[in-house]
């Protein structure tokens, strides 16, 4: 399904970056969130960047990326989002999970299984 708008929100930053934007496509956010990047922490921090895709169905979706300065020069916001809904749909386990914690997680997060499954199918198409 295409995507129709990603809108990005710094809500962490200097005061001027602190700025909203709204782009067309998931590879312009990525490309936007790397720009930002530029002036993003070092060393282990990190700056808030909320985001919401809308799909031309209507359907939305909202998050939050951390910012981080390593990520000048681009920003895999797809992927972002697959990996997260892979992990809480529980078909993704992160590299540095064990497998006792991959199944805590997985419990925890069962509530979410459904809806998780279904982003993660979108994203996959």
């Amino acid at each position: 399904m295409k995507v129709t708008s990603v809108k990005l929100a710094r809500v962490e930053g200097f005061e001027d970056e602190c700025v909203t934007v709204v782009v067309p496509t998931l590879e312009e956010a990525s490309r936007v969130l790397g720009r930002w990047a530029r002036t993003a922490p070092e060393g282990g921090c990190y700056d808030k960047c909320d985001f919401a895709v809308t799909w031309a169905d209507g359907e939305k979706y909202e998050g939050r990326v951390d910012l981080e300065h390593k990520h000048v020069g681009g920003y895999d916001l797809l992927g972002h989002m697959r990996d997260f809904a892979g992990f809480l749909a529980g078909v993704l386990k992160p590299a540095w999970m064990d497998d006792a914690l991959w199944e805590t997680a997985r419990e925890r997060h069962l509530d979410q299984r459904a809806e998780a499954l279904a982003l993660y199918a979108r994203l996959e198409n």
